[in-house]
């Protein structure tokens, strides 16, 4: 699935996408492979890879922002939902037959915002109710047919608003599981920034890209000297993933990242699970290969099944050309 405005195809986001899948695959490798032991390293890779989906997704919400309302709904619900449900029930059977604990309540299946005592499956399902709550105030945002700068406004509004009154949390289960929070919480602020980017990309990619290079160098390291779990590393996280976006949308990948661009969506799924049930055995390197292997597989499942669900032909170009984005 690819990405347009009006005839321009933005090829080098399935690069992001694939990196950030890998990033976040790998961090979750070391992280079982280790023991379940965290590392600085370690977990700033999650947070980098996590955050580079959530500006990638705002960066594609806004191409999406003149299409009817009704229509964006429809397109989000079935993205999301299909293959997590059915990755949710293949969870549930595999954890039932080796013995782990599984659980699944109302907020797991419907991915609304919830608190940490609700937390009952190992799919790290947070990012999906963070984006799944995004789609619903950008579709209303969208039925007001607000003005690109209007919409701009409001974004910046909800970007300051969380670094000035948003929650400072001090657990990992606070930081993604923050209930009617969410709005204030420090990831959130991500996706605005990447609405911002995508909604004034015509004009940022008339910069030099050496600016932007350097802007998303600067943000990134930065971010790593900065608290984990805070409003400002998430800011500069956020910075430096749309400052990659410019530099990086418009550029040629081959096609096998394309490929795996694509199948990040079942990367995301699929790749914690297979990790629990395998890791009491397995080292980082054997967990990395397995998970990616079964993710992509699975992801391309995901990519023929919403096709399929669209009423368009599997697989087909015209299909994949489609600015549908896919999720952490």
């Amino acid at each position: 699935m690819g990405y347009v405005v009006a005839t321009q195809f933005f090829s080098g986001v399935h690069g992001l996408r694939a990196l950030a899948a890998v990033l976040v695959l790998f961090s979750h490798a070391i992280y079982f492979g280790n023991g379940h032991v965290a590392t600085p390293g370690q977990v700033w890779l999650g947070r980098a890879g996590v955050m580079l989906f959530f500006a990638i997704s705002g960066f594609v919400i806004a191409l999406q922002r003149r299409k009817p309302v009704a229509s964006f709904i429809k397109h989000r619900a079935l993205r999301i939902y299909p293959s997590y449900w059915i990755a949710l029930a293949v969870e549930t059977v595999l954890f039932t037959a080796i013995g782990l604990p599984t659980g699944v309540t109302p907020d797991v299946v419907l991915l609304y915002p919830t608190v940490p005592q609700r937390l009952a499956t190992s799919i790290p399902y947070w990012t999906l109710a963070f984006e799944v709550t995004f789609y619903f105030i950008t579709a209303l945002l969208f039925s007001m047919r607000l003005s690109d700068r209007q919409i701009t406004g409001i974004a910046v509004l909800w970007i300051m608003a969380v670094n000035l009154l948003g929650s400072k949390p001090l657990t990992e289960a606070g930081f993604g599981f923050p209930g009617l929070a969410i709005l204030l919480s420090p990831a959130m602020q991500v996706l605005p920034i990447g609405l911002i980017c995508g909604i004034h990309f015509a004009k940022l990619r008339q910069m030099p890209r050496a600016v932007w290079i350097t802007t998303a160098l600067g943000a990134l390291v930065a971010s790593f000297t900065l608290p984990d779990l805070s409003n400002a590393r998430m800011l500069a996280l956020g910075i430096g993933s749309a400052s990659l976006l410019v530099v990086v949308a418009e550029r040629s990948i081959p096609a096998f990242l394309r490929r795996l661009g694509d199948a990040s969506y079942g990367i995301y799924l699929v790749h914690v699970p297979v990790m629990v049930a395998i890791s009491p055995s397995a080292g980082i390197a054997r967990l990395t290969m397995i998970s990616l292997i079964l993710g992509t597989l699975y992801g391309l499942f995901d990519v023929w099944l919403y096709s399929l669900l669209v009423n368009k032909r599997a697989m087909a170009p015209a299909a994949r050309a489609v600015p549908e984005p896919t999720l952490p």
